[in-house]
């Protein structure tokens, strides 16, 4: 029990020591830059009740910027939001495209992008999930760092709203993002990017093929930043945070949409090296099998010092995950119960990814045979 607490608390300071160096690295933009240069390119489908308010939220925080929103022709619900939107901000330069259901085994996110692609050409082509609220620090970081990086991404925050399923993915991101994308970058290269919000220069675009050579790709995310990697360029990581409000409608689509997750992050540990696979291992998976075998030994060995031992874990855990949390994000967004309950359902996740390669993306189903084969259930 003690070794394992050690352990654990080694690996979690480890972490947040090496994610709060990393973050300090960087000067906060100012909130005032000018941002018109940026085209904010966001494939929508409804179907979460916050679309809107996510998407007007991204208009009043960038009034200045360009938007693009790509539409499914199937989509009533999302054309309708989306011209509501249009009539209700006549001064905003937004700009909607209709577009047909991608073919079989084609990333319908990259098939969108790619089409947006060739009416963007003269700009930075910022992409934007469409439940991501993007912010004015972290947009002018990313268009900054496109001076000397090929493409720029930032960081995940979850709002942590709604109820036991939507707090257990915001607790699972949340304690994740930080700590898992920045203590790497002490290592190696950033591995992907984080595809709910990532900037490159139209041009630079257009030279590495634009989306075209990914569209068989399942995970859009890896595949370009795989692609930026082999044509020469580069990847910058900032520490400055995009926020994300995903409805989670009960457990069932808790369930799927950790599934689709845990998937891609087996397609991103296939992709690499055996020693940083290693690695990603030792810093991601291991604490967590380290916290079941506290609470497994609490309770076959319940008493004092076992007590002793859980307490001083998570009383260290949760100062550990608040300091990064507020470093990061600009204030604690950790609940205690919720948080470690994310933590000990990643290796159920993870468990579940390597037996099941079928995901559930939105309101398509796919099986995944590789990073670059998959196709509709």
């Amino acid at each position: 029990m003690a070794a394992a607490g050690a352990l654990y608390l080694t690996l979690l300071v480890f972490k947040a020591a090496l994610a709060l160096a990393y973050a300090r690295r960087f000067q906060r933009p100012r909130a005032g830059t000018d941002l018109s240069a940026a085209t904010i390119v966001q494939p929508i489908l409804s179907g979460d009740p916050d679309l809107g308010a996510a998407l007007s939220d991204n208009l009043a925080s960038l009034p200045e910027a360009r938007f693009f929103w790509m539409v499914d022709e199937s989509d009533a619900a999302g054309q309708e939001i989306t011209a509501t939107l249009m009539q209700t901000h006549p001064d905003h330069r937004i700009e909607r495209r209709l577009c047909p259901d991608p073919p079989p085994g084609i990333n319908p996110k990259l098939f969108k992008l790619e089409r947006a692609r060739h009416e963007a050409r003269h700009s930075v082509f910022v992409v934007v999930d469409d439940d991501t609220r993007v912010t004015r620090v972290g947009m002018a970081a990313l268009i900054e760092g496109l001076a000397a990086d090929t493409v720029t991404t930032g960081l995940p925050c979850y709002l942590d709203r709604g109820d036991l399923p939507s707090r257990l993915v915001a607790q699972f991101v949340n304690n994740n993002a930080a700590l898992a994308y920045l203590p790497l970058l002490a290592f190696a290269a950033p591995p992907t990017i984080n595809g709910m919000t990532y900037a490159i220069a139209a041009s630079t675009l257009d030279s590495i093929g634009g989306f075209a050579p990914l569209l068989e790709h399942v995970a859009d995310d890896l595949a370009v930043a795989e692609r930026v990697r082999e044509t020469g360029g580069t990847i910058r990581q900032t520490p400055f945070p995009q926020f994300v409000a995903t409805s989670v409608r009960g457990w069932r689509h808790y369930w799927t949409l950790m599934h689709r997750w845990s998937v891609f992050a087996t397609l991103l540990l296939g992709r690499q090296t055996a020693a940083y696979a290693a690695l990603i291992g030792l810093l991601h998976g291991v604490p967590s099998i380290l916290l079941w075998m506290l609470v497994l030994g609490a309770l076959i060995l319940p008493g004092v010092p076992t007590m002793a031992i859980v307490v001083s874990v998570v009383m260290v855990r949760a100062a550990a995950l608040v300091l990064v949390q507020r470093a990061i994000t600009g204030r604690s967004r950790h609940r205690v119960a919720v948080s470690i309950a994310a933590e000990l359902l990643q290796p159920v996740h993870l468990a579940h990814a390597l037996c099941s390669s079928r995901i559930q993306w939105r309101t398509r189903r796919y099986t995944v045979r590789a990073h670059d084969d998959f196709g509709a259930v």
